[in-house]
């Protein structure tokens, strides 16, 4: 694989990971939705809770914006650091 299609490959899977994030997330300090992931801590616990779309569907959420954004960034990662060693 060409080290250009590497690069433009791993930088179109962090754009789809931050994309899914923001689709399927809101970010802040104990809002009235289902928590995805929360930050433990002081008085109001801030973190990810899930969109209004994805309230009903605890799963669906965390996969939306947890499980498959890590995936993503693994591989698009790992495509980054083939890029330096591609010829």
């Amino acid at each position: 694989m060409h080290r250009a299609l590497r690069i433009s490959g791993g930088l179109l899977l962090i754009a789809l990971a931050v994309g899914l994030v923001v689709m399927s997330c809101r970010w802040g300090a104990g809002l009235d939705r289902v928590a995805i992931l929360v930050m433990p801590g002081g008085p109001p616990q801030s973190g990810l809770y899930a969109a209004d779309w994805l309230a009903t569907h605890p799963f669906r959420a965390q996969l939306l914006g947890v499980g498959l954004p890590i995936m993503l960034l693994t591989t698009a990662v790992w495509l980054l650091s083939r890029a330096g060693s591609a010829k």
